[in-house]
């Protein structure tokens, strides 16, 4: 994977935009190590690219909003200029405020003043000023010490639910003995897995077992729970016999 995406970055043309998830990434559930963010980093240097780092599932990789931000304060900490935007609508339990922000990371006055102008002439362009209850919930927790230790514990609590999800669902699949590789989706972080699955047979799941997923095999592992996990296992277990693969 990292190959592919350093053969990218070298293919672009000088002052391109990269758009690169930190951490869980959506939709492949598959994150980048520290090695290979380093990797990440010199090819951009190199090629002189601007890196927008978009967070939308901060704390439900590894569990801690450090940790998954490592990539960022690591390009910050490199001396890097970039943008950030950051979603609170997940981690926050704030999906209809739809609650996010936007950091710029300058090296000089100059250029920071001149990125915030643009900035708010966009802004003033699209809503001039947005609704504040979301961020006014954000803003609370994030000054309160108590509320902010609370919210990432239980960020910790949902990180290692999903992965516990994942470990069942394998667990499921290997004790059935159903064909493929499942073992990929132990590899994978956050909300989203992809399962090796042909879009005949995610139609399957979809029309016959009510199992709602993408054509292209991603599925929501937060949707996963104790009780209808077997429900699930069973399910993919009987489509992948019984719908043909090569369609």
């Amino acid at each position: 994977m990292i190959n592919e995406m350093i053969e990218k970055f070298y293919a672009a043309d000088n002052n391109s935009l990269v758009i690169l998830h930190p951490c869980a990434h959506n939709p492949t559930g598959l994150d980048l190590t520290e090695f290979e963010w380093k990797q990440i980093a010199q090819t951009i240097k190199e090629k002189n690219l601007m890196v927008l780092f978009d967070i939308a599932y901060q704390g439900f990789a590894s569990g801690s909003t450090d940790e998954d931000a490592w990539p960022v304060r690591y390009f910050e900490k490199m001396g890097f200029e970039f943008l950030v935007t950051q979603s609170f609508s997940k981690n926050m339990g704030l999906y209809g405020e739809r609650i996010g922000a936007l950091h710029m990371v300058c090296n000089d006055t100059k250029t920071k003043d001149l990125v915030l102008q643009n900035i708010n002439h966009f802004v003033s362009l699209a809503y001039t000023a947005p609704p504040i209850h979301g961020g006014y919930i954000v803003k609370t927790v994030l000054e309160n010490p108590e509320m902010t230790s609370s919210w990432k514990a239980e960020l910790k609590t949902v990180a290692e639910r999903m992965k516990e999800m994942r470990h069942s669902f394998v667990r499921g699949m290997m004790a059935h003995g159903t064909p493929g590789n499942w073992d990929a989706v132990l590899e994978q972080k956050g909300m989203f897995s992809y399962l090796p699955l042909t879009e005949s047979q995610c139609y399957h799941l979809i029309q016959h077992w009510h199992i709602y997923l993408l054509p292209n095999g991603r599925i929501s592992i937060a949707g996963l729970n104790s009780t209808n996990i077997q429900y699930v296992i069973d399910a993919v277990d009987d489509t992948v016999r019984n719908v043909n693969s090569g369609s």
